[in-house]
Protein backbone atom coordinates (compact mmCIF):
# COMPACT_ATOMS: atom_id res chain seq x y z
CA UNK A 1 0.00 0.00 0.00
CA UNK A 2 2.93 2.72 1.08
CA UNK A 3 5.00 1.88 -2.17
CA UNK A 4 2.47 3.42 -4.64
CA UNK A 5 2.31 7.06 -3.08
CA UNK A 6 3.15 9.43 -5.69
CA UNK A 7 6.05 11.13 -3.27
CA UNK A 8 7.68 7.20 -2.95
CA UNK A 9 8.89 7.62 -6.83
CA UNK A 10 11.43 10.74 -5.76
CA UNK A 11 13.12 8.16 -3.19
CA UNK A 12 13.32 5.12 -5.10
CA UNK A 13 14.48 7.22 -8.75
CA UNK A 14 16.67 9.05 -6.14
CA UNK A 15 18.38 6.03 -5.27
CA UNK A 16 18.92 4.24 -8.26
CA UNK A 17 20.43 7.50 -10.07
CA UNK A 18 22.63 7.39 -6.47
CA UNK A 19 22.14 11.18 -6.31
CA UNK A 20 22.74 12.16 -2.77
CA UNK A 21 20.76 15.10 -0.99
CA UNK A 22 17.11 16.39 -0.01
CA UNK A 23 14.90 14.73 -2.88
CA UNK A 24 11.24 15.90 -2.43
CA UNK A 25 7.84 15.69 -4.35
CA UNK A 26 6.29 19.55 -4.79
CA UNK A 27 2.24 19.47 -6.05
CA UNK A 28 1.47 22.74 -6.40
CA UNK A 29 -0.98 21.68 -9.78
CA UNK A 30 0.17 23.95 -12.73
CA UNK A 31 3.04 25.64 -11.10
CA UNK A 32 5.02 22.43 -9.59
CA UNK A 33 7.95 23.06 -12.00
CA UNK A 34 7.96 26.79 -11.56
CA UNK A 35 8.11 26.25 -7.73
CA UNK A 36 11.00 23.47 -8.08
CA UNK A 37 13.19 25.40 -10.24
CA UNK A 38 12.32 28.25 -7.70
CA UNK A 39 13.39 25.79 -4.63
CA UNK A 40 16.66 24.51 -6.12
CA UNK A 41 17.56 28.07 -6.55
CA UNK A 42 17.00 29.01 -3.24
CA UNK A 43 19.35 26.25 -1.91
CA UNK A 44 22.22 27.02 -4.32
CA UNK A 45 21.76 30.55 -3.26
CA UNK A 46 22.37 29.86 0.17
CA UNK A 47 24.96 27.09 -0.30
CA UNK A 48 23.16 23.55 0.92
CA UNK A 49 24.71 22.15 -2.41
CA UNK A 50 26.54 22.90 -5.76
CA UNK A 51 24.21 21.87 -8.43
CA UNK A 52 20.65 21.09 -8.06
CA UNK A 53 18.17 18.90 -10.39
CA UNK A 54 14.56 20.40 -10.74
CA UNK A 55 12.23 19.18 -13.29
CA UNK A 56 8.27 18.32 -13.18
CA UNK A 57 6.10 15.85 -15.05
CA UNK A 58 2.29 14.81 -15.92
CA UNK A 59 1.28 11.39 -16.55
CA UNK A 60 -2.50 10.72 -17.03
CA UNK A 61 -2.30 7.08 -15.60
CA UNK A 62 -6.34 6.78 -14.07
CA UNK A 63 -8.67 6.84 -16.47
CA UNK A 64 -11.52 7.93 -13.65
CA UNK A 65 -9.82 11.36 -13.60
CA UNK A 66 -9.58 11.44 -17.63
CA UNK A 67 -13.41 10.19 -17.50
CA UNK A 68 -14.26 13.14 -15.44
CA UNK A 69 -12.39 15.56 -16.10
CA UNK A 70 -13.67 14.98 -20.01
CA UNK A 71 -17.03 15.58 -18.72
CA UNK A 72 -16.57 18.68 -16.67
CA UNK A 73 -13.00 20.42 -17.59
CA UNK A 74 -11.65 20.13 -21.04
CA UNK A 75 -12.86 21.38 -24.59
CA UNK A 76 -15.21 20.06 -26.34
CA UNK A 77 -13.40 20.64 -29.37
CA UNK A 78 -10.16 18.96 -28.36
CA UNK A 79 -8.30 22.25 -28.76
CA UNK A 80 -6.62 24.63 -26.71
CA UNK A 81 -7.85 28.72 -27.16
CA UNK A 82 -5.68 30.12 -24.73
CA UNK A 83 -6.31 33.71 -24.15
CA UNK A 84 -9.12 33.28 -27.14
CA UNK A 85 -13.13 34.31 -26.85
CA UNK A 86 -13.51 30.74 -27.89
CA UNK A 87 -11.75 28.64 -25.36
CA UNK A 88 -14.13 26.74 -23.49
CA UNK A 89 -11.94 24.22 -21.81
CA UNK A 90 -8.61 22.97 -21.53
CA UNK A 91 -6.63 20.27 -23.47
CA UNK A 92 -4.06 17.79 -21.55
CA UNK A 93 -1.20 16.48 -22.16
CA UNK A 94 1.99 14.43 -20.94
CA UNK A 95 5.30 15.74 -20.42
CA UNK A 96 8.10 15.64 -18.56
CA UNK A 97 10.98 18.62 -18.21
CA UNK A 98 14.38 18.17 -16.19
CA UNK A 99 16.79 21.23 -15.50
CA UNK A 100 20.03 21.02 -13.75
CA UNK A 101 21.09 24.50 -12.13
CA UNK A 102 24.16 25.09 -10.53
CA UNK A 103 25.75 29.08 -9.90
CA UNK A 104 26.86 30.81 -13.00
CA UNK A 105 29.69 31.60 -11.79
CA UNK A 106 31.15 28.09 -11.18
CA UNK A 107 29.84 26.89 -14.05
CA UNK A 108 31.81 29.10 -16.30
CA UNK A 109 34.72 28.30 -13.77
CA UNK A 110 34.41 24.18 -14.71
CA UNK A 111 34.19 24.93 -18.64
CA UNK A 112 30.16 24.47 -18.77
CA UNK A 113 27.93 25.12 -21.58
CA UNK A 114 25.27 26.78 -20.21
CA UNK A 115 22.17 27.10 -22.07
CA UNK A 116 20.53 29.61 -20.01
CA UNK A 117 21.29 32.32 -16.79
CA UNK A 118 18.32 32.54 -14.37
CA UNK A 119 18.33 35.67 -12.59
CA UNK A 120 16.76 37.23 -9.31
Amino acid sequence: MFGNLPGNATGRITFAMDLRGPAMVIETMCSSGLVAVHQACKALAVGECDMALAGASLLMASPETLHYEAKWLTSARGRCYAFDPRADGYVRGEGAGMLLLKRFSEAVADGDRVLAVLRG
